[in-house]
């Protein structure tokens, strides 16, 4: 973000009139700069929160300087406010003030992006055991035949004909499951599931590629997940795994699940071999319809955004060191979400058809 860019945005906070997505590239911008404090340099961290608080309650109305339309707008984003200015004070003052543009080496946003991508959407594949392929896409709503049911945002099954089914939810997808036992399943972009159309005997088994978020009925039969490592054994609760590339992740929301050996209680989370305790916001953000990032990096960042919008995502020229801290909605399209990470001014993009390109 060049100088130009920032007193932008800062003005149309300060109007009032930033967009939900304005706001958040502000908080991404000043989130970019965090580094630990150096209290022999400069002090106190609590006496200089104090005394920029002073100065923001004075100072700052007087000025005109960061003033928002109304005092509680004001007041709920104070945090960040204050944390962005100590870290002004800290040493970033240059890269804000400085009349030097920083970005003058580079292609404007609007010569590099070249084209825009939607966000993902509701669709997916079915694959009967009978070799039968519904593309779901384009499927209506209504019955489907085989005992399969398509809902807008969803599939039921209900006494179907066959014995398995596998759904897959490519690149730019997401889907929600219900299965015949009353279980419901939500698929995040390029994952899959394999489910019996009706379960019988003393287990239900289903296996899952990517990630899946899970809300088991309760029964007394234990349903079991298998995930090509661990198996996640449950009775009745709601639980995320993940398993894209080398991750094995199952992480408990409510009730309990028993991982090999491990059983976990809520809040925790088993990484194959530790139990821990997550950020919750973060594990669930897919489901919740954000992007959250903390202390991520590009590479991590990238393959996310790479499933969302179903895109080819190539490096170019230095390795990117720095880690990223955003919250973006994932119903933004990708130029929005690119925009915003271009606010922290350690990374920028190009757009050319599906490809996007990271440079420094």
């Amino acid at each position: 973000m060049n100088k130009e860019e920032f007193i932008l945005l800062i003005t149309r906070y300060r109007e009032g009139n930033a967009s939900e997505l304005e706001e958040q590239q502000l908080i991404n911008y000043f989130s970019s700069f965090q580094q630990p404090w150096d209290e022999e340099t400069f002090g106190s961290k609590a006496a200089a929160v104090s005394r920029i608080k002073d100065q923001l309650l004075t100072k700052i109305p007087k000025d005109g300087l960061l003033k928002p339309a109304h005092k509680v707008y004001f007041i709920r984003r104070f945090r960040w406010v204050a944390a962005a200015i100590l870290l002004l004070i800290a040493g970033a003052t240059w890269l804000l003030l400085s009349t030097k543009d920083y970005e003058s080496h580079f292609l404007s946003q609007n010569e590099r992006f070249k084209n825009d991508i939607a966000p993902a959407r509701t669709g997916a594949l079915l694959t009967l055991s009978d070799g039968t392929v519904i593309n779901l896409d384009t499927a209506g709503n209504g019955e489907l035949g085989n005992g399969f049911y398509k809902t807008t945002d969803a599939i039921r099954i209900d006494q179907a004909n066959v014995d398995y089914a596998t759904l897959e939810t490519p690149f730019g997808h997401t889907m929600r499951a219900v299965l015949s036992d009353g279980t419901i399943v939500w698929l995040n972009a390029g994952s899959s599931i394999r489910f019996p159309t009706s379960f019988s005997g003393n287990k239900r088994q289903v296996r899952i590629t990517g990630e899946a978020y899970f809300e088991v009925a309760k029964q007394s039969i234990p349903f079991i997940v298998e995930t090509g490592k661990e198996n996640v054994e449950v009775l009745g609760t709601h639980f995320n795994v993940n398993t894209y590339e080398a991750l094995h992740l199952t992480t408990l929301l409510e009730g309990s699940v028993k991982v090999g050996r491990t059983i976990l209680q809520p809040g925790e989370q088993w990484d194959g071999k530790l139990v821990k305790q997550p950020d919750l916001n973060e594990v669930m953000a897919w489901k919740e319809g954000l992007f959250r990032f903390k202390d991520a990096t590009i590479e991590v960042l990238m393959k996310d955004i790479a499933r969302w919008y179903a895109v080819e995502v190539v490096f170019e020229g230095a390795k990117i060191k720095q880690q990223f801290i955003a919250t973006i909605p994932r119903t933004a399209t990708i130029v929005e979400v690119l925009r915003a990470l271009e606010t922290t001014g350690g990374v920028h993009f190009s757009i050319v058809g599906k490809k996007v390109t990271v440079l420094p």
